[in-house]
């Protein structure tokens, strides 16, 4: 029941799963957890084929307030087609979180994609939408943003290829928070107290502070992070950039 914490459900519904299906299992799941989230904090919801069906999920939107919708992207195998897609969402009044892209193909281990990767995050910003890469992590493969060992070592600027082009996309494109039309002024560069939907990062806050599972998480001054959690804690984390409050959230009273 924190402001900051963002839900979100149905990662990556595939395999011919319809937005009907979703949508289903979304409004019941939303349900539970509005039961003990009386602050209603943000639930990103995915959508169809890998959540890139968002335009399908606009055309029958979820009733609940403080909903968006999940969109993922690969720059190595996703371009100006998927963008259309989200911008008919948009236009439709949807909310959207890019809550996982990769700078490779969909495999998350080949066509590494700087340029492609680039014009997707100049066309976020444009559209005020907060993304997170994968991935944080030590994997041997292009998409991660650590070398091999990393981790273990507790290296954790140690970065890969990937790694450098999203940390010079963080620190390049931070712009100034500015509230979208008709809404409240809900926050202001990145020194948030905790009463908006979106915890930013503190000023004195060391980069890549060691992150252990069972103290509070610390952030850089530049960069958040979307933990993934299993039974024995963290798994990985993704590299979050916070754009502002997107256009059809509201802020929280």
């Amino acid at each position: 029941n924190k402001k900051h914490v963002l839900f979100e459900i149905c990662n990556e519904p595939n395999g011919g799963t319809s937005w009907a299906t979703v949508k289903e299992y979304a409004e019941a799941v939303l349900k539970v957890i509005r039961q003990d989230n009386k602050n209603e904090t943000v639930v990103i919801v995915g959508t169809p084929t890998w959540s890139q069906d968002v335009d399908q999920a606009s055309q029958n939107k979820l009733t609940a307030s403080n909903v968006m919708y999940t969109v993922h992207f690969y720059a190595g195998s996703h371009g100006a087609a998927l963008r259309s897609k989200a911008e008919t969402a948009m236009r439709n009044g949807c909310a959207i979180f890019v809550t996982e892209f990769g700078t490779t193909d969909a495999s998350g281990n080949g066509n590494y994609s700087p340029d492609a990767t680039r014009t997707w995050v100049q066309w976020m910003n444009e559209h005020k939408i907060s993304w997170a890469n994968w991935s944080y992590a030590d994997k041997d493969e292009t998409s991660a943003a650590l070398k091999p060992g990393s981790c273990n070592q507790g290296k954790w600027d140690n970065t890969t290829t990937n790694g450098d082009l999203i940390k010079e996309l963080i620190k390049k494109d931070r712009i100034a928070y500015i509230p979208c039309s008709n809404q409240s002024q809900g926050g202001n560069n990145n020194n948030n107290t905790g009463d908006n939907m979106y915890i930013y990062p503190a000023d004195n806050v060391r980069e890549y502070d060691v992150i252990s599972d069972n103290s509070g998480i610390t952030f850089s001054d530049e960069r958040m992070y979307l933990f993934h959690c299993g039974g024995g804690g963290i798994d990985y984390a993704e590299m979050f950039a916070d754009r502002g409050m997107p256009g059809g959230m509201e802020a929280p009273a």
